[in-house]
């Protein structure tokens, strides 16, 4: 849901089963496996770009579709654009990544996503 997006984090809803839950949901439904790795950044944590980065790497090197979880879309959407703004213009074609958060957001992400040759998925928790 656009514009429904907040800064606080939703601490209180967050459960790490049910955020790789709804990865593999979404994953099943539009690819038919449910295989992927998993990036969980805890509520009201940063995760570091430079990580972020390197799991996007492992999971286009490895071809594994990836997920990634947080409390707050305004955190998964910052961590990404830093992690992409480190990355140099290097590009992830083909890779599939899970945008998990208390909403879904694809306005938001995809503009950031898809010109990296990103295959987005949105789901939540």
């Amino acid at each position: 849901m656009a514009g429904c997006a907040s800064n606080q984090p939703n601490s209180t809803n967050y459960d790490i089963r049910k955020v790789a839950q709804a990865a593999g949901e979404s994953l099943a439904a539009t690819h038919k496996t449910t295989e992927f790795q998993f990036y969980n950044i805890p509520p009201g944590k940063k995760a570091e770009p430079s990580t972020v980065l390197a799991f996007k790497k492992e999971c286009y090197l490895s071809k594994n579709a990836g997920a990634i979880g947080s409390d707050t879309i305004e955190g998964l959407f910052d961590v990404l654009q830093r992690a992409f703004s480190e990355s140099r213009g290097e590009r992830f074609d083909g890779l599939v990544l899970i945008v998990v958060g208390p909403q879904k957001d694809p306005e938001r992400f995809d503009s950031l996503l898809i010109p990296q040759g990103i295959k987005p998925i949105y789901a939540a928790y």
